[in-house]
């Protein structure tokens, strides 16, 4: 009897010893999942404030919209649009209380941490390099050796009965194909394409008002070679800004300064280019 006790014993304290340890395992393995389970959600909420903090800023700050990237076999084309333009607009106040509105009160309003370095209204295309300032007036300091072709439409929100207009003359190179109409759609240039070699101080097309008013499209060696200015003394839209570039086997991709996120619930983080628009691959 007494050899059948101690064995009952024995017995009863192993399968209860397993018990314990299987319960320590799950419990272990519940609180790692329960783990991966919140920095996955944690992760994914990151991305939605990124995306929420990024999606649509140019547009509402400066009425700057980016079209799709497109790519055939033998280019990829990069086409934005922007209202109310005119020579002076000064956005780089617009985007500094943007900055500090997301450093500050988005931030604590979200339980995230959110800093963001050199983002103003300027815009990188890579891995091309051209680089597009919006402040004050509109240049885009292109890398030209990969630039195929320039289309600009613009258009004036008046009924225009007198003006002159001049045209470029062609001195070989990057396409340049500018339109300008009125309120009634009437084309305003005679001449609306010229072939521009972007090493010259090539002259503008221009199209000037009765008023003396005046926009103007420049292709040429200012800034540096291959620089694309348009300037407009009174408010246009702007609405086709097309560039087109050689095929490039990296990915296309538009960007404004860096931003960094970190989340205050599990620490994870989130750094990098601030990404305005990529190409769908």
């Amino acid at each position: 009897m007494n050899k059948k006790a101690a064995l009952f014993t024995i017995i009863t304290f192993l399968m209860l010893f397993s018990l314990f340890v299987l319960a320590g395992a799950y419990t272990h393995k519940n609180k790692k999942m329960s783990q991966l389970f919140t920095e996955i959600k944690t992760s994914s909420q990151i991305r939605y404030y990124e995306d929420d903090i990024i999606s649509d800023v140019f547009s509402e700050l400066c009425f700057f919209s980016i079209n799709p990237i497109e790519r055939n076999s033998q280019n990829t084309t990069l086409s934005f649009s922007i209202n109310d333009y005119q020579t002076g607009n000064d956005y780089s106040s617009d985007f500094i209380d943007y900055v500090d509105y997301i450093e500050n009160t988005y931030s604590q309003q979200n339980n995230i941490n959110v800093s963001m370095q050199n983002f103003t209204s300027n815009l990188v295309i890579q891995p091309y390099g051209t680089q597009i300032s919006l402040n004050n007036s509109i240049q885009i300091l292109n890398n030209w050796t990969h630039l195929n072709k320039i289309t600009i439409k613009v258009f004036i929100n008046q009924d225009i009965t007198n003006h002159t207009n001049t045209s470029p003359v062609d001195t070989g190179g990057t396409q340049l194909q500018v339109e300008v109409y009125d309120s009634s759609s009437k084309q305003l240039l005679d001449d609306t394409t010229a072939f521009l070699d972007p090493d010259l101080l090539n002259s503008d097309f221009t199209v000037t008002l009765e008023s003396g008013d005046m926009v103007e499209i420049g292709f040429k060696n200012t800034l540096n070679p291959g620089t694309l200015t348009v300037n407009s003394d009174f408010p246009v839209n702007i609405t086709t800004l097309q560039l087109k570039h050689n095929n490039t086997d990296s990915q296309v991709k538009i960007t404004a300064g860096q931003i960094n996120l970190q989340s205050n619930i599990v620490g994870l983080k989130k750094q990098g280019d601030i990404l305005i628009k990529g190409e769908l691959q």
